[in-house]
């Protein structure tokens, strides 16, 4: 999987020198308080885990376009992901 700020025509917008994707996907992944929206529970084992998938399309595209079209200047930002590969079994 490759996760992706932003399209290639655009700038990654910045919140107090840090890059704004990347500061909700690594709120959205902590371990302490994980972003529910992206939490897939295993009926047959009970295991919980976080899909990066369902945090970027419910969570983080939402979220960073909303912000980075609020900021100074406002920009354009659009996160995207590609999965590569089949799924491990």
């Amino acid at each position: 999987m490759a996760c992706y700020s932003c399209s290639q025509t655009e700038e990654a917008a910045e919140i107090d020198g840090h890059g704004l994707f990347t500061h909700y996907l690594l709120e959205a992944l902590d371990p302490d308080g994980p972003n529910l929206q992206g939490v897939v529970l295993d009926w047959d084992t009970g295991l919980l885990s976080l899909d990066i998938c369902k945090l970027i399309d419910n969570v983080l595209r939402r979220t960073v376009v909303d912000l980075a079209g609020k900021s100074v200047p406002a920009q354009q930002q659009h996160p995207d992901y590609s999965v590569f590969g089949s799924p491990a079994n």
